[in-house]
């Protein structure tokens, strides 16, 4: 909409406003302007856990303004941090950065096709709907990182004793912390910081007892496998 002054008149001096009239539904009966957005099915899978190797699917269908077409597009965004997105689409499993259609396929899936990707769907005049669907891959706990941290008092005493470790596995793996093939619960001597949503763990070893020396273990399973890590203390 454009509001075109002809003439100017040296005592205007008022300010200009110009305003919509919506109808009381909110929408405006003139296709250009209609806002609403095409409604994406709640009923399909959004996210897969699969084996390398498998076949599987994503589906993603929409209903739109009566007698319109709906344009369902695929494409996965390559992200480079979870608040950052890169301008550019990494590419689906047909070659393709973008895809038309309702049906992702993935005929054998790769370690690289791990991910997040997105249906977007859209007609003309409207305001595009998107989703987000997640695809994992199975796999077998692995040992990311592990480390020692010394934790002194004011007076330069040995305190505390933090040992951490961070593994990946898909699906979550469960972590147990031992000393001397024993396995630790929390207590005064010992506590147990899990976080499963990253797969990593921190042991704090109290040092105020004469007995906080030995073997520790940080120890990982699922159902794909185990893995593990010492530290001698």
């Amino acid at each position: 909409m454009f509001f075109i002054l002809l003439s100017v008149i040296a005592t205007l001096t008022a300010p200009i406003f110009c305003s919509l009239q919506l109808p009381e539904s909110g929408f405006s009966n003139d296709p250009l302007f209609r806002l609403t957005r095409p409604d994406i099915y709640e009923n399909t899978t959004t996210d897969i856990l699969a084996n390398v190797g498998d076949s599987v699917q994503f589906e993603c269908y929409a209903s739109g303004t009566p007698g319109a077409n709906v344009i369902v597009e695929w494409s996965r965004p390559e992200y480079i941090n979870l608040f950052q997105q890169n301008e550019g689409n990494l590419r689906l499993p047909n070659g393709e950065k973008v895809y038309r259609g309702n049906i992702l396929s993935f005929p054998s899936v790769k370690p690289e096709h791990a991910g997040s990707y997105i249906c977007r769907a859209y007609e003309e005049h409207t305001l595009p709907s998107s989703r987000s669907y997640l695809l994992s891959l199975k796999s077998k706990p692995s040992i990311r990182s592990a480390g020692v941290k010394k934790i002194f008092q004011d007076n330069n005493v040995l305190d505390a004793i933090e040992l951490s470790a961070e593994a990946s596995a898909v699906p979550q793996g469960e972590i147990i912390w031992y000393k001397n093939n024993q396995v630790l619960s929390n207590s005064y001597k010992y506590q147990i910081l899990i976080m499963n949503y990253s797969g990593s763990a921190v042991l704090t070893i109290s040092t105020k007892d004469s007995d906080y020396h030995g073997t520790y273990k940080f120890f990982i399973q699922n159902e794909l496998g185990q893995a593990e890590y010492s530290f001698e203390i």
